[in-house]
């Protein structure tokens, strides 16, 4: 009988061993997976960033695409406005957008842009706009409405307040610019 009870009490031992080998061997062959698929992502990666040093090195590589789609149109309308830039990668798309002569010409996707909110701290008046300045308001591809929108998600606290009354119009990114000037700048 004590035997008996000794098989019993092993072999629920061995039950519970076995279920926890189970278990961890599942673990271990994922984890061995994710090794080897991780492994496999670096060559293609050195592929795809060649690809796009290819790409960038030799211009445009769309020709005859790049005429057929000018004659179609370049920029299709937007219901909601482009997201405010972020730094964050390297270029790796592009896309047309309209020249002044009416034709297509290539144009990079640049990084996003990363800029510091202004909260209306006049000391920081001056740092704000330069970089805001030198990244949205001469940049001549964007249009006042974008530019506008750019520099309302860049407010926040007394600044946001001095536009809020100001709808996104073109009209309206000078005579933000102006209160903004006038309220912060020296």
């Amino acid at each position: 009988m004590a035997s008996e009870a000794r098989i019993k009490k092993v072999r629920s031992l061995r039950r519970g061993n076995r279920a926890a080998v189970t278990r961890n061997s599942h673990k271990a062959s994922c984890k061995r997976m994710l090794e080897e698929k991780l492994a496999a992502l670096g060559p293609l990666d050195a592929k795809i960033l060649e690809a796009i040093e290819d790409l960038e090195a030799s211009g445009s590589t769309h020709g005859g695409a790049s005429r057929n789609v000018c004659g179609t149109g370049c920029r299709t309308p937007s219901s909601s406005p482009p997201p405010p830039p972020k730094l964050s990668r390297p270029a790796t798309h592009s896309r047309l957008s309209p020249t002044a002569g009416g034709g297509c010409s290539p144009k990079i996707k640049l990084p996003e842009l990363s800029m510091k909110r202004f909260d209306g701290d006049m000391s920081q008046w001056m740092s704000f706009w330069d970089s805001f300045s030198s990244s949205v308001h001469e940049n001549s591809t964007l249009s006042d409405v974008e530019k506008l929108n750019y520099l309302s998600s860049m407010l926040s606290g007394t600044a946001a307040e001095a536009i809020a009354g100001l709808s996104i119009t073109s009209s309206n990114y000078g005579k933000a610019v102006a209160i903004l000037n006038k309220r912060f700048g020296n």
